[in-house]
Parts: structure tokens; sequence; C-alpha cells
């Protein structure tokens, strides 16, 4: 059950550009048309881990989008920020999210019970904790997504 009066395109802009000094942001665009975010936090400079979050456009979800952002996203992360470790957080019910998470490589860690507070439900929700490290990076599924895709990173 959604919250009433609960609204997604003001919820996205408002996760996506909340301003915290320790967080890259990253913002997904396919054909010069914005489609989501990533958010990088640099939880731990010295162990060279960060956590990650994002999102694509709600009427993007299910399209396959998210596999080749999340990719993206990931080979940034480890290439360009030379990370050592990737963590994500998922609430237990997101199931498109966890399948990807581990197509891409990503081990679940643990899950935490009724870890947080989802706005979208009203409901408290338990949340999985994933891992990624860069000697398990690339797998043969990333490989084949990285390949057969265009981007480039452009800063501001």
């Amino acid at each position: 059950m959604l919250v009433k009066n609960f609204d997604v395109d003001q919820y996205l802009p408002r996760v996506a550009l909340t301003k915290y000094e320790s967080v890259r942001r990253l913002l997904l665009f396919d054909r010069s048309k914005p489609i989501g975010f990533c958010h990088i936090q640099m939880f731990d400079p010295p162990s060279r881990r960060c956590i990650i979050s994002g999102g694509v456009k709600p009427n993007l979800i299910g399209t396959g989008i998210g596999v080749y952002a999340a990719c993206i996203v990931i080979d940034y992360i480890f290439r360009k920020l030379n990370m050592n470790k990737i963590c994500c957080k998922v609430y237990s019910f997101n199931s498109r999210s966890i399948r990807l998470l581990s197509k891409i490589g990503f081990t679940l860690e643990g899950t935490a019970r009724e870890h947080e507070y989802n706005e979208i439900t009203g409901k408290f929700v338990d949340v999985h904790f994933f891992g990624l490290l860069y000697r398990e990076y690339p797998n043969e599924f990333v490989k084949k997504i990285l390949e057969k895709t265009k981007y480039e990173y452009a800063e501001k």
C-alpha cells in the first residue's frame, strides 16, 4: 500500500539533489535526457570503500536501462575512483535490484531487520547489504554489457 499524496516525481529530485560533502553525484543521461542518478558516498577513503545508491525514472523501471547504468557506474567507481569495495543497500522487497546486483557480481553480506523507514510504503523495512570487491570485478555478464555500450564520463 502506498502512502496517500506521495509524489514520486518530487521525491526523486529531492533525493538526487540533497547535498552532502562526502557524496559524489552522478546524473545519468540517455541521448541528452536525464534518466536517473547515482550517489557515491566516500565512506572510508583509507580502505577505499564507498556506498552507492541510485535509481532511474519510474517509467524506465523494468526496461533494462538500470542494468546498463549500474555497469557503467560500477566501472567508473573501480577504474576512475580507484575503490577496493563497493557497498550497496537494498530494501528486501526490491527483487529487481537484488537480481541486478547478483548479476553484476555483488554478494549478499547481511540483512538488517526493520532497518529503515520507507517513505513510499509508510512502513519499516528490512534492508539487505551487498558488497562487490575490486578483485571480483568484472564478471562475464558485466564484460558483455560494457562491450556493447557506448558511454563517457563528463565532469562538471
